[in-house]
């Protein structure tokens, strides 16, 4: 059956309260259902701004279709800003299309150092790899006495780029990886769990102290389940792919990774932003929201804003970034984002979280809920 590419409702929504002359300006969405809702929800909190949402939902965001194409399809429809993709190796791809097309892309969760590396018009609103991994080899460093690292990680932009960063973290504070390993490509179906298995049992095999984990939450609760069992009490720290799944609302999101270290880069205990946006979404959709999500919203938001301030083309909304802790802010929206340097957000801003209690909270959070 062929599918239709474009459908009014479904795929696009306009905001016309601005005045009925003010032609709405298109954004596509390039981000996976789950991740969708935190869009909505800022959808619903900015009537007053001129802007039509381009997606189409019956496409898994850079699986079924690989980022290029996917890219190709929003910019024939004149979108001038993108909000996507969700993973390292589609936001890359789709990277080439939205540069050579003079259209603004905001990644909420790429670390690829490669993204901004395609052109001025992409974003990223997540520290770079080598942020993130100089972020780990501190904390390993900082936190556990003997430091013997064993790395799994997945085969494609994103783990490969932290995986080389954090090799060069660790080996600048004399901290030897003993074993590494890799995964399918996050874009590819899920790994084996008999092949998760034997992996994890050689690496065992040259007596880590530290297991680093660069795969994604489905991988990642196989891995804890198994250390659990062969290697219990030994710490694993996750990297932000460890928590970027939108469960569906009887999932227990934090199944087998009760302690783990896992990053973030947006946490509910931030202050009270972050607390009265979890709580918002929490009311909209029944469950707190993970980082992915969070940084969604505020991709939207960032989008919104330029909008709102005037801009109406790519080139606008781009001038409206660069400008950022430039000036004083429209509205009065607390942001997490500060401003852009190279592209990334500017001052970078990250810290682990250790799952206690069915949250992911920062390690020096209350002890009844996040003490290691």
């Amino acid at each position: 059956m062929k599918r239709s590419p474009f459908v009014f409702g479904a795929l696009a929504l306009t905001l016309l309260a601005c005045g009925a002359s003010d032609t709405p300006v298109a954004i596509g969405i390039a981000l996976p259902s789950g991740w969708y809702r935190a869009v909505s929800l800022g959808l619903e909190e900015v009537p007053d701004v001129p802007l039509e949402l381009v997606r189409d939902s019956s496409v898994a965001v850079g699986q079924s279709l690989p980022g290029m194409r996917y890219a190709q399809w929003l910019a024939n429809r004149g979108v001038v800003a993108v909000i996507g993709h969700d993973a390292s190796r589609p936001s890359v791809e789709a990277a080439t299309v939205y540069n050579a097309r003079r259209i603004v892309q905001i990644a909420p969760m790429v670390t690829s150092r490669v993204l901004e590396q395609q052109g001025p018009w992409s974003f990223s609103l997540a520290p770079s790899d080598s942020v993130e991994a100089s972020f780990i080899a501190s904390y390993i460093d900082s936190l556990f006495p003997a430091k013997r690292v064993a790395m799994l990680y997945h085969n494609d932009e994103f783990g490969i780029g932290l995986r080389d960063a954090l090799i060069e973290s660790l080996q600048a504070r004399n901290i030897p990886v003993v074993n590494e390993r890799f995964f399918p490509p996050t874009t590819a179906p899920s790994s084996d769990p008999d092949q998760i298995s034997v992996m994890v049992r050689a690496a065992l095999l040259a007596e880590p102290d530290v297991f680093v984990l660069a795969i994604r939450e489905v991988d990642t609760k196989i891995v804890a389940k198994l250390l659990d069992h062969l290697a219990p009490g030994i710490p694993i720290v996750c990297s932000d792919a460890s928590w970027v799944t939108a469960p569906s609302p009887d999932d227990d999101r934090f199944g087998a990774l009760a302690g783990l270290h896992v990053v973030r880069f947006w946490g509910e205990d931030w202050g009270p932003p972050a607390t009265e946006f979890s709580q918002r979404f929490a009311q909209r959709f029944g469950q707190p929201p993970d980082h992915a999500e969070a940084l969604s919203y505020e991709a939207f938001m960032l989008i919104a804003e330029a909008i709102r301030s005037g801009a109406r083309n790519g080139h606008q909304i781009r001038q409206y970034l660069q400008r950022l802790g430039t000036r004083g802010r429209d509205g009065h929206r607390e942001s997490l984002v500060v401003g852009f340097r190279n592209a990334r957000p500017w001052p970078p801003r990250l810290d682990i979280g250790v799952v206690r209690h069915g949250r992911l909270l920062a390690r020096d959070a209350t002890s009844e809920s996040a003490d290691p």
